[in-house]
């Protein structure tokens, strides 16, 4: 009698602990399927043990992993300390593929059917098939792939979803789902990145700046073969033990950089479709510096440099109506000399005002040229403000051919009928859209232009490729990245010919520039050509500086658009 009144003390206290720790429980009692080794006990890992502890301290965990980490099996042993331990719990399961969805499922239930009988007394399985298991004490488990109307209908206690990042319209699916955590439920997201711009981008990121109730950070992780390399908030796929230098090299062994870093490298923005090449952005953020005077009566024209006597500046300018969900934005470029960005603007005001700004931005850098884009809608009232204004430095193109038209003779040579010939601001077109925006890629990748502003480097990670359309992604802005892609066309195509020191105007005598004016566009077949591709994008845009003299003969003028080239001047 005494040894079943110990037997039944011990069990109740073992059960208390179980109860108390899913760490506990998890490495004496839970078992699991490995590959190799077969039905073994789960022997967590210590970052596992820190995921463990995270999930208890925090309502809502956002995981960043690589590949193959153990991080759905840990989940699933999670799910059944959560249910065998609590009543009436709802736990639900959304994965990107019904294979996925149908492993979580397949791990809590090898961990109840291998429990020890006085566990298993606990509660019976009353529902058991291949996407949700029951219990007696009423809680559940369902797995299921994403639908936009997952769990709608239903409070849930615990939601977990497997490979966020990957599923289409998941912030559609998350508007359905935040609601039924309202009563008091905990989440559980983890994936691989896939590019940037997704909501669990953005909700990591937000976590990460403290900006939402996401937890996203679990322990201190230092790289065994690089000391240096330390992260908190995220799993690298060395934390695993036995996950050296020679199993990564055999894992990515005929992968691309963009699976790697996507499976193993944790980078969101390596990852992902982005337009400028990911290598690209990662050094454009290392370039970025605080302007050294927000001004403007809402402090968004940001100045990085002062003019300079004597410069050349252009005003590029993107027009919205200012107060829908697009920005009107701009960008001060010096063109003289190896294109710099010198300042910005990007906010939400009127057209109309919007024409001062641009007026007094204009003074202040030297009567720069102001480039409108000028697509109809609410531009017309931004240049009519300038007109208005007297101020005559305005980009103006030929409404025939599309050229570059001097600003005085545009407006007053003829000044009763220039709109006959003559319109202000230059027009992006789905037929010119792709080359301006693959010259600005050239510019970027080619390191012919100076870049400060991280806004715009912003813009740049949420860019990417739509089928064969880049553009922002859902949610996210491109005023800056189209009206610097503007600039930097309007400075190609109108204004290599103005170079102070002449040379260009010696060159160019007698030349063509058929084959490098984007007006020729229509001739190529953007999409049966795959631009999109790396080596498309060269492919295409290698060809954009060079020009055919009077012989027949083809010179590149490569030299012409960086000023660090060693030219002889006699």
């Amino acid at each position: 009698m005494n040894d079943s009144y110990t037997a039944k003390k011990d069990a109740i206290k073992e059960l208390i602990e179980c109860g108390k720790s899913p760490l506990y429980f998890i490495k004496k009692y839970a078992k699991i399927q490995h590959p190799l080794r077969g039905l073994i006990t789960f022997d967590t890992f210590s970052y596992q043990d820190d995921l463990l502890q995270g999930f208890i301290n925090h309502r809502f965990n956002i995981v960043l992993k690589s590949r193959q980490v153990g991080v759905t099996t840990l989940v699933g042993a999670y799910i059944a300390w959560f249910l065998l331990f609590h009543r009436d719990k709802n736990v639900l399961c959304i994965a990107i593929k019904q294979d996925v969805a149908k492993n979580i499922i397949r791990v809590v239930r090898t961990i109840f059917k291998n429990l020890p009988k006085w566990l298993q007394d606990l509660t019976k399985i009353t529902i058991d098939n291949r996407q949700s298991i029951e219990l007696s004490n009423g809680s559940r488990v369902k797995a299921t792939t994403t639908v936009s109307d997952a769990g709608r209908s239903e409070a849930v206690s615990l939601l977990i979803v497997d490979e966020t990042a990957h599923i289409k319209k998941f912030d559609e699916v998350w508007v359905g789902l935040w609601p039924t955590l309202s009563t008091g439920g905990r989440s559980i997201l983890f994936s691989t990145p896939n590019g940037t711009g997704n909501l669990f981008h953005k909700l990591y990121s937000q976590a990460q700046n403290n900006e939402n109730l996401f937890n996203c950070r679990f322990g201190t992780y230092i790289n065994p073969s690089n000391p240096e390399e330390i992260y908190d908030d995220r799993l690298m796929w060395w934390v695993k033990p036995g996950n050296d230098d020679a199993w990564f090299k055999n894992e990515t062994m005929g992968k691309s950089p963009r699976e790697i870093a996507q499976e193993y490298g944790c980078s969101f923005v390596a990852s992902g479709e982005t337009f400028i090449f990911p290598e690209d952005i990662v050094r454009l953020e290392a370039e970025v510096k605080e302007p050294i005077e927000k001004t403007n009566f809402d402090r968004n024209l940001w100045i990085w440099k002062y003019p300079t006597k004597g410069a050349m500046y252009l005003i590029a300018c993107d027009i919205s109506r200012g107060d829908s969900r697009d920005f009107s934005a701009f960008h001060v470029l010096r063109i003289d000399t190896k294109i710099e960005q010198v300042a910005e603007y990007r906010g939400k005001i009127t057209p109309d005002i919007l024409g001062f700004v641009l007026v007094e931005t204009s003074k202040k850098f030297n009567n720069a040229i102001i480039a409108v884009e000028n697509n109809g809608g609410w531009s017309g009232q931004t240049i009519l403000r300038i007109r208005e204004l007297n101020h005559p430095f305005m980009y103006y193109t030929s409404k025939k051919r599309g050229e570059f038209v001097d600003p005085y003779y545009a407006q007053y040579a003829q000044r009763g009928n220039y709109n006959d010939y003559a319109e202000p601001g230059y027009a992006i077109t789905p037929i010119n859209r792709l080359p301006i925006l693959a010259k600005m890629e050239q510019y970027v990748r080619m390191k012919h232009i100076d870049i400060y502003s991280s806004r715009l480097v912003d813009e740049f990670r949420t860019f990417a490729w739509n089928n064969s359309k880049p553009e922002a992604q859902r949610g996210y802005h491109d005023d800056l990245v189209m009206s610097l892609a503007g600039g930097l066309w309007i400075r190609e195509e109108s204004f290599m010919a103005f170079r102070s020191d002449g040379i260009n105007k010696m060159l160019l005598e007698n030349i063509t520039n058929e084959s490098t004016s984007t007006f020729n566009a229509e001739n190529f077949n953007y999409n049966s050509n795959n631009l999109h591709q790396r080596g498309r994008i060269k492919e295409f845009i290698k060809d954009q500086n060079r020009i055919i003299i009077g012989t027949g003969e083809s010179e590149t003028i490569d030299w012409l658009l960086d000023p660090r080239s060693k030219i002889s001047l006699g």
